[in-house]
């Protein structure tokens, strides 16, 4: 066999597949196409060397099961088709089929493989600097991050995706990325980015179906104003056909009334006659030809009014697309003042954030400090329960029930008094604790200072005057101060009484009581000239602790301090003292000055609702 006849008869096969593989084709146009077919078609197309072919009906097959949930062969033909894919070096191909592969993947939960695919996708697509495609793909990756829990790695991927759309100016994508920042952030725990995030997505979801509106009302308007051009269109071109139409039915009218004069003529007159009718006939022409160019002028008249009025009507359509044009500029000025008010915004919410975190940290600071004393009460509370509850069921064991007569129940019962009393006196404590944090007395107030000093020095007249102590008040020029009144009257009540009880029965007892501004603080100080004690060897904590008493020779119960302080730190205080043996004792508590840096009711509220199992458990106790 000779080359040119092998030549010819290879040429004669790839032309019999050619037509094989379009007929198939055609086959396939008519009728819904099977896996079996992709497959038939990719391996046809394979055999003759067309790679990529053979990868798009893959592909489809792949497709089709995928939609069947038939997960394992849609990957096997992805895999065929990516091997084919790499055999030719198509990137693109392979990028395509590895987001598949993570999206089927992501499906059926192998969220690992799903993401090992996602990130080579991802690497091709910032290679080549495809960034719509890769903002998709950051997307679906925080995705997958989120059901792996892993939340802050999935913030971080919408962070990208976020710089990228906002690159593009895509508004629609950026909305996407706010919307999913602060579902992530939610998952994450993280109250002030969710906050954060979610208004930027109401924001741009608001912008967006405004621009919506916008651009259809824009889009009917173009409609309209074409629709009025297309009819002066066909309203001219009507008009230019009736004008022709007359001059043509004109020129013929006068055409045959020609022809038949002449005719006329012909038949019935001699040779003269014909020449003197010619010369009529001639001066007729003449006539019908300066009529005809007087009909030609007012048709050129008419079609200049036409003219003038299509000219009128190209200029109304102007004007419009003028106003149109000008109302697209009034759009993009409102898209632009909308983006300095998100910018705007974003600057603010970044300060708002913050100023709440900051709120929040020191109400979960104040929150933690009150949790470790109401522990310490707790504790203490129990321990001191523990003693009286003892002695009553000891007592109530060794009683004589038998015979009530008998004279050690006498004895009994006076021990048992004892121990009920003792019981009584831990109750009130724990009564007076818990009624601090009543929600009720927990409202910032504006407090008069003298009156709250009056209030205090009447209520003790008659201790004052029995210990003929001298109560000096001065409120150097500050008058007010905000704060949980009964608080206030607790506090100085409490720091009177302690500086009459502790007082120098050997010197005149002398009470200071002052209020002086100092910042955006009013200090409130009680100062005495009694025993004091030895505060300087005393760890700061420990003096404003529960039941801790430092002058045992003097009734009390060492609960004062610790409720002047407790009362304090719950108005957003703080308390300070100062003592030294036989020379007095001095506690000075801070207030804030206005209410803005006072705890207000509602946190006051929170605080109480986030210790409510605390006091339960105190109350049980009882």
């Amino acid at each position: 066999m000779t080359p040119k006849s092998s030549l010819l008869r290879s040429s004669r096969v790839g032309c019999s597949l050619v037509l094989l593989l379009v007929a198939s084709g055609l086959a396939l146009a008519q009728s819904t196409p099977t896996v079996a077919d992709y497959l038939a078609l990719s391996e046809k197309n394979r055999e003759v060397g067309d790679i990529k072919e053979a990868t798009r009906f893959l592909n489809e097959a792949a497709i089709v099961r995928w939609e069947e949930k038939n997960y394992n062969e849609a990957i096997d033909y992805f895999t065929r088709s990516l091997q084919l894919n790499k055999q030719i070096n198509n990137e693109s191909g392979i990028d395509k089929i590895n987001s598949n592969l993570g999206m089927i993947y992501s499906d059926m939960q192998n969220f690992e493989k799903s993401l090992a695919y996602f990130q080579q996708s991802l690497d091709y697509r910032k290679k080549h600097d495809l960034r719509f495609e890769s903002v998709s793909t950051y997307v679906n990756m925080s995705v997958v991050l989120n059901n792996l829990k892993r939340h802050t790695t999935a913030a971080q991927n919408l962070e990208e995706a976020l710089k990228l759309a906002t690159e593009m100016n895509d508004a629609q994508q950026m909305k996407s990325c706010y919307g999913m920042l602060a579902e992530t952030y939610e998952k994450a725990g993280d109250e002030a980015k969710t906050i954060h995030y979610f208004a930027l997505y109401r924001t741009f979801h608001e912008m967006i179906q405004r621009n919506k509106e916008s651009g259809y009302k824009q889009e009917i308007e173009k409609t309209r104003l074409q629709a009025l051009l297309k009819e002066a269109e066909s309203k001219n071109k009507e008009l230019e056909l009736q004008v022709q139409k007359k001059q043509l039915a004109d020129a013929s009218r006068e055409l045959v009334a020609v022809n038949k004069d002449a005719n006329v003529l012909m038949d019935s007159l001699s040779k003269s006659e014909l020449a003197v009718a010619l010369l009529k006939r001639q001066n007729e022409v003449k006539k019908l030809r300066i009529k005809s160019d007087e009909a030609k002028l007012e048709n050129q008249y008419i079609f200049t009014l036409l003219s003038a009025s299509g000219l009128i009507l190209v200029l109304v359509i102007l004007g419009m697309l003028y106003r149109n044009y000008k109302s697209k500029k009034e759009t993009n000025d409102l898209l632009k003042s909308q983006n300095e008010e998100i910018k705007s915004l974003n600057e603010n919410l970044d300060g708002i954030v913050e100023e709440r975190t900051h709120k929040l940290e020191l109400t979960l600071m104040k929150l933690k400090k009150r949790n470790a004393l109401l522990s310490q009460f707790s504790w203490t509370i129990s321990h001191n329960l523990r003693g009286p509850i003892s002695s009553i069921l000891g007592i109530e064991s060794i009683l004589n029930k038998e015979n009530p007569g008998d004279p050690h129940n006498v004895i009994a019962l006076e021990h048992l008094t004892k121990a009920t009393r003792n019981l009584d006196s831990v109750v009130r404590d724990l009564s007076d604790v818990l009624n601090m944090y009543n929600e009720e007395e927990m409202e910032i107030v504006k407090i008069s200072i003298p009156e709250i000093f009056s209030s205090v020095t009447t209520s003790l007249q008659a201790e004052i005057q029995e210990a003929n102590a001298k109560v000096v008040t001065e409120y150097n020029g500050v008058s007010t101060v905000y704060g949980v009144k009964a608080f206030m009257e607790s506090i100085l009540y409490n720091l009177v009484s302690n500086a009459l009880k502790y007082r120098d029965y050997d010197r005149k007892l002398s009470i200071s009581i002052k209020a002086v501004k100092l910042g955006n603080q009013v200090c409130l100080s009680v100062s005495d000239n009694g025993i004091g004690f030895d505060a300087a060897s005393i760890n700061p904590e420990k003096i404003f602790g529960l039941y801790q008493r430092f002058n045992l020779d003097r009734p009390g119960k060492g609960i004062g301090l610790f409720l002047v302080k407790s009362q304090t730190e719950s108005m957003g205080g703080s308390a300070e003292l100062d003592s030294a043996v036989n020379k007095g004792t001095t506690v000075r508590i801070f207030i804030p000055l206005t209410a803005e840096e006072s705890i207000d009711s509602k946190t006051s509220s929170r605080i109480i609702e986030n210790n409510e199992n605390r006091h339960q458990s105190l109350v049980a106790l009882l």
